[in-house]
């Protein structure tokens, strides 16, 4: 189900690094970009991080382009789509991070950072995703959805979110940990915010994700055997002792995998 917050919260794509089969695609990236890659020696971090990257700088070209793809976000990508650009092209368009912008969350550019754009990257078990901001800052994050030992539980959540899980677990018949897994995500992408970023992991429990509409779309990527097309949008208040952040919440994913995207909600 799509509304008019898609706009708001930019463009989402996927891409499995298992679809490179292998490649590297080095020479789509800038020498600094390659740098970071080649310097990893595990394969399967260094797949997922090309993958990242290839996802965003496909989304920045597609947003440029004169004949963008017409693609309901997220948009999955295959070794077929990627063609659309040559190597030239994605290389001319470059992920770089700064400390000092929008809490370290990297930005994409044309060289010399005319054109930049935040955007947010995130992976799990070989599986990338890129969200392309626009003027806000974005973040992204993408968890299985599997049970996990009762100390995450009670490490991780507040107890009105525990409540609130079961409840929404039981009334719309959704399995409990999936229902984790998302409140889990949305507050990872919490941590990568300019609002939180003076929190971490070990923090997570001392911040509240209060659902205030929309949690009856969750039905949606939850009953999805494939990666769902779009997103469903719901409203939320995340809180700390210290703050109250309203929040927009972009949802999609699939039985056992939940993506969420999130940007700060103007009140």
């Amino acid at each position: 189900m799509q509304n008019n917050g898609a706009c708001a919260m930019g463009p989402v794509a996927t891409l499995d690094s298992a679809a490179l089969n292998g490649r590297e695609y080095i020479e789509c990236f800038s020498a600094s970009e390659r740098k970071r890659i080649l310097s990893s020696r595990n394969i399967q971090r260094r797949l997922e991080y090309v993958a990242g990257r290839l996802a965003a700088k496909f989304l920045f070209l597609n947003q440029h382009s004169a004949e963008p793809l017409a693609a309901p976000s997220p948009i999955h990508l295959t070794r077929a789509l990627l063609e659309r650009f040559t190597d030239s092209e994605y290389r001319s368009a470059e992920v770089f991070r700064s400390d000092e912008v929008r809490a370290g969350l990297p930005r994409i550019s044309w060289p010399g950072g005319k054109g930049a754009q935040s955007v947010a990257i995130a992976h799990t078990n070989g599986l990338a995703c890129a969200f392309l901001g626009n003027e806000a800052a974005v973040s992204v994050d993408m968890e299985r959805a599997e049970a996990r030992t009762p100390g995450f539980y009670s490490g991780t959540f507040t107890s009105l979110e525990r409540r609130w899980a079961g409840d929404v677990s039981s009334r719309l018949r959704l399995h409990l940990a999936w229902v984790f897994t998302f409140l889990w995500t949305a507050k990872e992408c919490l941590l990568k915010t300019p609002w939180f970023h003076d929190l971490s992991i070990a923090d997570l429990a001392s911040i509240n994700v209060r659902i205030t509409s929309g949690e009856e779309q969750l039905v949606q990527p939850h009953f999805a055997r494939d990666f769902m097309a779009g997103f469903v949008f719901l409203q939320a208040d995340a809180t700390d002792r210290s703050r109250v952040v309203p929040v927009n919440l972009a949802v999609s994913g699939r039985h056992d995998l939940v993506l969420t995207a999130l940007q700060r909600r103007s009140v």
